[in-house]
């Protein structure tokens, strides 16, 4: 859809002001077994902030299409920042932020929030295939004025770097619920496949 502050940048981990530390779906993709990979909402860097460095990009097609890039820094709630790239408590975790915005869903744009990209690794530093059963993947997820989208990855791969130094993935996703063991309202609006495909350059380490 877990940080502590770094820098003067708050995270989620700290209880103050989080966007979503751990979705509802991501929480239930995990307690089926599923890796998960979420998606921010979407944001230009002139949105974010002018002259934030970008760290990577993600490129979607299907229910939700298009090209996004991803930002060292992007805003939280309340006046907040959050990290662009943060690794999890646990090191097999990298949870990506991405700035609200706008994404094509359903072949209209729109407006999005409280978006990440988390991906679920067994090891650091190698290649991970997903499939619908195993732990290594994405969970893509993201809000719409009060419903939540939510995929999970089912093939592809995914690859991380040791020490936060970045990773890539390519995945095919599904809406959440249709995972086995997952049940229909962990989808929210996601009714249709999405494809992702993205790259990430550092990834802040858990303090």
């Amino acid at each position: 859809m877990s940080r502590l502050p770094a820098l003067g940048i708050r995270s989620r981990k700290d209880g103050a002001a989080p966007q979503h530390s751990r979705s509802r779906s991501q929480r239930a993709a995990i307690a089926m077994g599923a890796a998960v990979l979420v998606l921010a909402p979407v944001l230009s860097s002139a949105q974010a902030g002018a002259g934030t460095p970008s760290i990577g990009s993600v490129t979607f097609s299907g229910q939700v299409a298009g090209t996004t890039s991803l930002l060292q820094s992007v805003p939280g709630q309340f006046g907040t920042t959050l990290h662009g790239c943060q690794v999890g408590q646990e090191s097999t975790q990298i949870i990506i932020n991405v700035p609200n915005g706008n994404v094509i869903l359903n072949g209209h744009k729109t407006a999005v929030k409280g978006a990440e990209i988390t991906l679920n690794v067994t090891k650091v530093g190698d290649t991970e295939h997903s499939t619908p059963t195993t732990q290594s993947g994405v969970v893509y997820e993201f809000v719409v004025g009060s419903k939540t989208y939510s995929w999970s990855a089912t093939s592809g791969t995914v690859s991380t770097k040791a020490k936060g130094n970045g990773g890539a993935f390519n995945v095919g996703l599904v809406p959440t619920g249709s995972k086995p063991g997952g049940i229909p309202a962990q989808s929210g609006g996601a009714t249709k496949p999405v494809h992702a495909t993205g790259s990430f350059s550092s990834c802040h380490a858990w303090i």
